[in-house]
Order: C-alpha cells, then sequence, then structure tokens
C-alpha cells in the first residue's frame, strides 16, 4: 500500500514545532511525543455485511496537524505521522494495536487516520490518499471475480483525533464498499407426484466485475457474460434447496445499478416423468426486481417455479 503525503512548511504559523525548519526545508518536524497514551482501536461493525470480522488484521495510517489546523480543509499541510501499521487484535487489551507502539501527540495537534481491513490480502492493491472521503482507494483495476474471498472494507475516517474514544482505544467504524448475495432459494409451488424437477445450473451476466475505486466505484471492463452461481442436479422440491455453490458460500459483486435487460439470471432445471427428461431455461430479469446492487447490503433471492413453469422471485436483504 501506498500513502500520499503532501507536506507543505508554511514558517510563521508553524514556529512551535519547527525548531530546525527553513522556508526551504521539504519536510514538518513532527512533535515529539511521551509515552502518555497509546494509539489502540475499537473495531465495530458499522453494518451487518462487516459482522464476524472485528478479530481481523486491519490497517491504518495516521495524518498529522498542528494546533490550529484541521481536516479536511488543511489537508496539503499534513504530514505522515504514522506510515501503514498492520491493527491486530491484543486478547489481554481486548482491542487491536498496532506491531509498533505509537503514541498520541502532546503539542495539541490532532491526528487524522484511515484504516481498511483485510491487511493482508490489501496491502498491495489499496493507496491510502487524504484527498479522497474515505481515505481509502483502490487506482489499478480491480476484478471482484479474482478475489471472491475478499469483502472490502472500509472504517468511517477518524478525523481531528487527539486521543482515544474509551479506554478500549479509538472507535473504528467499518462498512463494506461491496455488495453480496448471500442466498438463493429455489422452490416449486408445489410438489408433484408424477414429475421430478431437478436444479442443473444457475449463472448470472450483465453485471459488471471491474472497477476502481475512489470515493465510490468506477466500473469498467465488459460486463459478465455467464458467471456460475450453481451447477450440479439437485433435486427440487416445495420445501427450496440451496441455489448458490460457489466456494466461498456467497457470491460478491461490485455496487452497481441494473437496468432492463441487461442483468440476468438464468435458472435451468430438468422435469422427468418416467422416461421422458425435459430441459427448461428460465431467464429472470433482475430489474423487475432490484435497481441496484448497493455496497455493504447482503441480498437473497427467492425464487419459485410455478405451476405454469414461469419463475418468480423474491428478493430479500440478510
Amino acid at each position: 500500500m501506498k500513502t500520499s503525503n503532501n507536506i507543505k512548511c508554511f514558517a510563521a504559523a508553524l514556529l512551535t514545532i519547527l525548531a530546525s525548519c527553513s522556508k526551504n526545508d521539504a519536510e514538518i518536524v513532527l512533535p515529539k511525543t511521551t509515552a502518555n497514551e497509546l494509539i489502540s482501536f475499537n473495531v465495530v461493525a458499522g453494518t451487518k455485511a462487516v459482522e464476524g470480522m472485528t478479530n481481523d488484521t486491519h490497517a491504518a495510517v495516521a495524518y498529522y496537524l498542528p494546533e490550529g489546523y484541521s481536516f479536511p480543509n488543511d489537508v496539503d499541510y499534513a504530514s505522515v505521522y504514522m506510515h501503514e501499521q498492520a491493527i491486530s487484535y491484543n486478547i489481554s487489551m481486548d482491542n487491536h494495536t498496532t506491531g509498533s507502539d505509537y503514541f498520541w501527540p502532546q503539542d495539541g495537534g490532532s491526528l487524522t487516520i484511515f484504516s481498511y481491513s483485510p491487511y493482508e490480502a490489501l496491502k498491495d492493491i489499496v493507496e491510502i490518499n487524504p484527498n479522497v472521503i474515505n481515505g481509502v482507494t483502490i487506482p489499478s483495476v480491480y476484478d471482484i471475480d479474482a478475489h471472491q474471498d475478499v469483502n472490502i472494507m472500509v472504517a468511517e475516517p477518524m478525523i481531528n483525533k487527539k486521543g482515544n474514544d474509551t479506554n478500549n482505544g479509538l472507535t473504528a467504524t467499518y462498512h463494506s464498499v461491496v455488495s453480496e448475495i448471500a442466498g438463493i432459494n429455489i422452490s416449486l409451488q408445489e410438489n408433484r407426484s408424477s414429475e421430478v424437477y431437478k436444479l442443473q445450473s444457475v449463472s448470472l451476466s450483465g453485471h459488471y466485475t471491474k472497477g476502481t475505486f475512489s470515493n465510490g466505484w468506477k466500473l469498467c471492463g465488459d460486463a459478465a457474460n455467464g458467471t456460475s452461481l450453481f451447477e450440479g442436479e439437485n433435486v427440487i422440491s416445495a420445501e427450496g434447496i440451496n441455489a448458490l455453490s460457489t466456494e466461498t458460500g456467497n457470491y460478491l459483486v461490485l455496487p452497481q445499478s441494473v437496468k432492463t435487460g441487461q442483468m440476468i439470471l438464468n435458472v435451468v432445471y430438468t422435469i422427468t416423468t418416467g422416461e421422458t427428461v425435459q430441459t427448461i431455461s428460465m431467464d429472470v430479469d433482475l430489474r423487475d426486481y432490484l435497481k441496484e446492487f448497493k455496497a455493504g447490503v447482503k441480498y437473497t433471492f427467492d425464487l419459485t417455479i410455478e405451476q405454469t413453469g414461469v419463475i418468480s422471485m423474491c428478493p430479500g436483504m440478510a
């Protein structure tokens, strides 16, 4: 991960901390600290989409501004106070701490901290830029289908802080910046004694799987043509079956709008009557049920094969 470090030396206002700084110096001298208050974090989930991740390893970068200056107005004068640090759960302290100890400045200055997770999966992909809203960017094209095991989470910026919020640390509230299909259930409207229905496949087409991230996603590339969400041969009944059999048990989607005829859920099943096997392929236009995939939301799809053969769908949120 890279950080953006824009530093301006503006003489008079910073004399108290620029003990040896001339007008031509390129770097602000950071304040001295004492081992008074350790910078630590209390990681919390801002939405259901990130529940269960509070003990993961995160990363944070802190920017310093002297007393009298604040984010975001004075971002051009900020200096990196804490370079990228992996933040791990500390059992004895019941909070998250950095690998090396960092302490809050003691000169009245403040810190603005940007954080993301998971650290190991994103450290070579994410760049920190204090000029964007959440501080976190993915400047190179990101293929979410190649990272289906990575739920990208970004913390709300911790702005103009001068100490921990509580004894447990600085509150880092995380939100997922991707969407998720968390369940697909297919059932018959009613069981049929003379016919056996078997699900063969479920696939999604027309969604964009690549993009860059900075103040939201910018989609790029071509729309997907038949991403497999289920392959098998499972008997369908009125009780319903799980029709999402990806390796991770869910399917991550970049946030995006859904347009009519653009995003299609294709369901293939067979009907066996005696010795006769009929293969049915049905398309479900998601625009009939959804306007968009929103960041941080888990979606569930309940599909019903009606007596007429038509598939109806009831979307929900997990």
